[in-house]
């Protein structure tokens, strides 16, 4: 009897997983004034400290597999992806959906921003003029997930910004906004997910 006069069809099912390996870039000038920034018209790059933190994570990714790296728009991204990128010689792609966020605080301290978001009713939708609201960098993150999940890498580094790993961190593992708030990635280490 051949197959197709079999009653049965049969399916296959694939378990396809994509490896994720995230990592924040090395510290910058503005980490050190404690200043927000996501306009890449303005010269923000990484420390000594900065270039020492993506050389040692650059030895813990050695020996990853990963077939590409996606940065975001701003130069600090680029520069950590460039050190990593010796051991793997792999394409570098830009997405501007992984860019930290647009705080409407360019060039103001850091704790002004987080103090006018923790004073807002709703600090997941507070968006100062000209900004962007962390409910808004989760859909622009979710976007971009949803996109590479189409695609046919095993493994893939992304080298991003504390807001959008956090981002990331919640729409992989479906985590509370408290759990996102808390995640935590250090500049000089990294983390995997599978997606």
């Amino acid at each position: 009897m051949s197959l197709r006069d079999r009653s049965t069809v049969f399916y296959l099912v694939y378990d396809y997983h994509m490896k994720l390996y995230v990592t924040r870039h090395g510290q910058t000038n503005y980490n050190v004034l404690g200043l927000c920034n996501a306009d890449e018209t303005i010269d923000v790059y990484l420390t000594p400290l900065g270039v020492e933190q993506a050389r040692q994570v650059s030895q813990k990714l050695k020996e990853k597999p990963f077939e590409v790296i996606y940065i975001s728009t701003l130069k600090r991204t680029r520069q950590t992806a460039d050190i990593i990128n010796e051991f793997h010689n792999v394409p570098i792609e830009v997405d501007e959906r992984i860019m930290d966020n647009v705080t409407g605080f360019e060039g103001k301290p850091v704790s002004e921003y987080y103090a006018a978001r923790e004073g807002a009713p709703d600090k997941w939708g507070f968006k100062p003029e000209g900004a962007e609201s962390l409910n808004d960098v989760k859909s622009r993150v979710q976007s971009f997930l949803n996109d590479l999940r189409q695609e046919s890498y095993e493994a893939v580094l992304i080298v991003a910004h504390q807001s959008v790993n956090r981002m990331i961190y919640g729409v992989v593992n479906g985590a509370s906004n408290k759990e996102i708030e808390q995640f935590d990635l250090p500049q000089g280490d990294f983390i995997e997910f599978e997606l």
